[in-house]
């Protein structure tokens, strides 16, 4: 999930300000913070959580709120500090977790890390969705063994019924794992089901999956092909010569 679509979906966690007392003056202070990063002004965001910060110190959602100030920043690394420092001061506290896995995931690097604290943080909000996409994300990279678990999960959840990310990942999962009859499954589902037809990137993506994953020769080409078809409504021209490149070895 992007840091903007995390600060909106967050919000009533924020408004309870972990390690900083309950009075008005430092809600009204943390609200400023909050809707300051959810409109993009995140260096105002970094100033008003320093702020809160400096007179609460142990205060887990104003550090939050400064990692991802750093992450859009491009300061990964301090991001990452920050965001360890509370979950350190909040060993309990789910989004102090899912700020550092997030946050990890981004680090090549650093996925085995990512997908530990990822696990603690679903401990802590049991079947959370973004927790679980992430996990699954990491999950079908790294061959993880919960991986289908955390997928099973997404997958009776009613939100993803229609979702050709969904299906896209479920059919990714099989591929890995070589069973090509239910990867081409889901895959068709992805584009079916899910208007997934209509979305050149998800079609490429889907070609460059079986064509990784050593599919027949015929399938590779006919996603190629397809993606190639699409190119009108495609803004990546790099990739679609990279398709045709690749028709032109199978």
């Amino acid at each position: 999930m992007k840091s903007t679509g995390f600060i909106t979906a967050i919000l009533p966690a924020f408004l309870i300000i972990t390690g900083c007392s309950n009075n008005d003056s430092t809600t009204e202070k943390l609200n400023k913070a909050v809707n300051q990063a959810k409109h993009g002004n995140w260096q105002s965001a970094a100033a008003t959580a320093e702020e809160l910060s400096t007179a609460h110190p142990q205060a887990v959602s104003p550090m939050i709120l400064r990692a991802l100030a750093y992450e859009k920043s491009g300061e990964l690394a301090k991001a990452i500090d920050l965001a360890r420092k509370c979950v350190n001061a909040a060993p309990k506290d789910f989004t102090a977790h899912y700020t550092l896995g997030r946050l990890y995931s981004l680090d090549p690097k650093r996925q085995a890390d990512a997908f530990a604290v990822l696990e603690k943080a679903l401990t802590l909000k049991p079947e959370d969705t973004d927790t679980l996409i992430l996990l699954s994300t990491i999950g079908i990279k790294r061959n993880e063994p919960n991986t289908d678990q955390y997928l099973n999960l997404l997958k009776h959840k009613p939100e993803f019924d229609r979702s050709a990310p969904l299906y896209y990942m479920l059919g990714l999962r099989q591929a890995e794992k070589r069973n090509f009859d239910a990867s081409k499954r889901f895959m068709m589902d992805a584009l079916s089901k899910c208007g997934g037809a209509k979305d050149p990137s998800l079609v490429y993506r889907i070609a460059l999956c079986f064509d990784r994953c050593k599919f027949p020769a015929a399938e590779v080409k006919k996603f190629y092909n397809l993606f190639i078809r699409m190119n009108g409504v495609y803004k990546n021209p790099a990739d679609v010569a990279s398709a045709r490149q690749r028709l032109r070895q199978l």
